[in-house]
């Protein structure tokens, strides 16, 4: 069960199956606010200083529309709260700012392929990877391993297996 709220600023927690989580991102409302995203991301970036300061304050508004799903935690009684957590084994690497996701991650997939001699998923442990709404990122999520240390220290793990460089 995947953690999902309808919206990152709601503090109600609902659990949806793998199914019903691949049915929210198809839904209209969240493909509707994903192309405008897109397109603000894109007048972002023939905007003057001023008018990308309002575009983007413009994008942050329509992300906080889009559902929230949370890998690396459920909670007990329905309400996002720390002392409620019960922790899932996963964690999110999130990539910002990159052209071509899907082609960088496939690259960064066959780079790994020529050096490991086991298979790419089963060794970095990868159980999602999706394109953030802007069409600009990457969000990898994957099993955790507690000898690596705390989730930062996972997520550090990855992006440099990948060659990617996220923010700390």
């Amino acid at each position: 069960m995947i953690s999902y709220q309808t919206k990152v600023t709601s503090r109600n927690v609902q659990q949806v199956s793998f199914d019903n989580f691949l049915n929210i991102l198809k839904s209209e409302h969240v493909k509707t606010l994903c192309d405008q995203i897109q397109k603000v991301e894109a007048e972002m970036k023939t905007a003057d200083e001023t008018t990308r300061k309002q575009l983007h304050g413009k994008k942050q508004k329509l992300k906080r529309d889009l559902p929230c799903f949370i890998f690396q935690a459920n909670f007990e009684f329905g309400v996002r709260r720390q002392s409620d957590v019960i922790l899932t084994g996963l964690y999110m690497v999130d990539i910002d700012g990159i052209d071509k996701p899907l082609t960088r991650y496939t690259d960064a997939v066959n780079r790994y392929n020529e050096k490991q001699p086991v298979t790419f998923c089963d060794s970095l442990k990868i159980a999602l990877v999706a394109v953030t709404p802007s069409g600009r990122g990457l969000r990898i999520v994957a099993v955790a391993d507690p000898k690596r240390g705390n989730l930062a220290d996972n997520q550090k793990w990855l992006a440099d297996q990948l060659g990617f460089e996220i923010d700390e």
